[in-house]
């Protein structure tokens, strides 16, 4: 009798170690599905705003983009975030991108250039807002 409620322990234990090792397996992949989900709303601003990266900026702005945006992610998935944090997460993503048409470089056309310097300035705008700003 020992022995099946021991070896019903030890498979509770193998089972819950296991799913504790895949939940932090799927961070990264938890992580890369919000940055996806963000990059959209941003790109989304962006067309609503008429706005974009042009190729002489599109590496650095990318870069600090990406920065902002991931770990924002990874916060918000390695602190299990809720429905409404990621709400307020995804609004805060809005206005970082309108933040970033904002300060952008208006062009005769009417169009904005998003360049290196409008990133760091929306960054600026939206911090200490959480996940992205620690």
């Amino acid at each position: 009798m020992k022995r099946v409620v021991i070896a019903g322990l030890v498979a509770g234990l193998v089972a819950t170690v296991g799913v504790r090792a895949q939940r932090q397996d799927d961070t990264p992949y938890k992580a890369a599905e919000l940055v996806q989900h963000w990059h959209l709303l941003i790109n989304q601003v962006f067309e609503d705003m008429k706005a974009f990266t042009s190729d002489e900026f599109v590496d650095e702005v990318y870069e600090l983009e990406d920065e902002f945006v991931a770990a924002g992610a990874v916060r918000a998935v390695q602190d299990h975030a809720n429905a409404d944090q990621l709400k307020k997460a995804d609004d805060a993503i809005k206005r970082f991108a309108a933040a970033m048409v904002e300060a952008g470089e208006r062009l005769p056309n009417g169009v904005t250039r998003v360049t290196e310097d409008s990133v760091r300035a929306a960054v600026k705008k939206i911090c200490p807002q959480y996940p992205f700003c620690g």
